[in-house]
């Protein structure tokens, strides 16, 4: 890879730097969460990804393991919790409440872990 450079107002070579997107794929919110925690918190390794040319595959990553995550820890709460089909046709507002519930618990484990680490 062959890096460019272009001359800042200050008169300092600074690199050109551009993410290569290599798959078709519209990053979500657990890709986009860790984008800015990367940019915002965790400058140097968002620099090392970037200049590696491997921040569009790492967000990828980590959009799709945060998606199936929450979907696997909500699965496993309603099935622990007795929340089912049944449930949802007999008792709907409370199926509704309780999956909810179940779902904001799974997005803070998968921000906990995958993404604000």
């Amino acid at each position: 890879m062959e890096l460019t450079y272009h001359e800042g107002a200050d008169g300092i070579l600074y690199p050109d730097l551009k993410m290569k997107e290599q798959e078709d794929y519209e990053l979500g919110k657990y890709g986009n969460l860790r984008w800015n925690y990367l940019k915002t918190k965790k400058r140097a390794l968002f620099q090392i990804l970037l200049m590696k040319d491997e921040l569009w595959e790492h967000l990828v990553d980590v959009d799709k393991r945060g998606l199936a995550m929450e979907e696997r820890i909500v699965a496993q709460m309603a099935h622990q919790n007795g929340v089912d089909e049944q449930m949802k046709a007999e008792h709907q507002m409370e199926w509704v409440q309780k999956m909810n519930s179940f779902t904001q618990s799974a997005q803070e484990v998968v921000l906990n872990d995958l993404i604000y680490q």
